[in-house]
């Protein structure tokens, strides 16, 4: 009577294939949300930067807020400085 060899069946190996890919499948979702909450974060901060300079700009400018710009205004704005 010979050994038995010591490798994996066919059978076996698509059973662990299986089980990875319904542990992906489950992961999945909670990466997705994940990103949702880090985009979030990083708008939420965004935000913030935004409020601090226009509260920075009052404080220098007599507590007035700058005035509204259209975009064709600000290339010759910005070619200006």
């Amino acid at each position: 009577m010979k050994p038995r060899d010591t490798a994996f069946t066919l059978i076996e190996l698509l059973v662990v294939i299986t089980i990875i890919a319904i542990l992906v499948a489950l992961l999945f979702p909670a990466l997705k949300a994940v990103n949702n909450s880090r985009d979030e974060s990083v708008e939420l901060s965004n935000m913030r930067q935004i409020g601090a300079a226009f509260m920075l700009y009052a404080n220098d400018n007599s507590y007035m807020l700058p005035a509204r710009v259209t975009s064709d205004k600000w290339p010759s704005l910005l070619s200006s400085t």
